[in-house]
């Protein structure tokens, strides 16, 4: 009885850090398209992300905020940006456009709460 339970223990463990690993890796490959936009993406600085999963790259969207260095070698600022399906926008305009064109969440910087089990990156 005490081997069966251990063995649920670590067989639970292990798919949520399978999951917690995939979640991570998702959010890596949506990064890329917006490094791609940046002068300097080595400077690259994350904050205030969210993981709009559908569990494939084709259905998941990440949107957040990014600051980098610019050309003179000073950071810039904090801008949102969005990456659905490998189309990257660093823009709030075309954030909030291309976002209720295409039916999805807003990310809602300003003041929607978040739910606590909501991953933040």
């Amino acid at each position: 009885m005490r081997r069966s339970i251990i063995a649920a223990a670590l067989v639970t463990v292990s798919l949520a850090g399978s999951v917690v690993a995939y979640r991570a890796y998702l959010v890596d490959q949506l990064r890329r398209p917006v490094l791609a936009l940046l002068s300097d993406p080595d400077s690259a600085q994350f904050r205030s992300e969210r993981l709009f999963s559908g569990w494939t790259l084709d259905n998941s969207a990440l949107c957040g905020e990014v600051n980098t260095r610019n050309r003179m070698g000073g950071y810039v600022g904090y801008a949102h940006f969005t990456v659905v399906a490998e189309i990257a926008s660093i823009s709030d305009e075309f954030e909030t456009d291309f976002k209720l064109k295409n039916n999805l969440p807003l990310c809602g910087f300003e003041s929607t709460p978040t739910p606590w089990w909501h991953l933040r990156w």
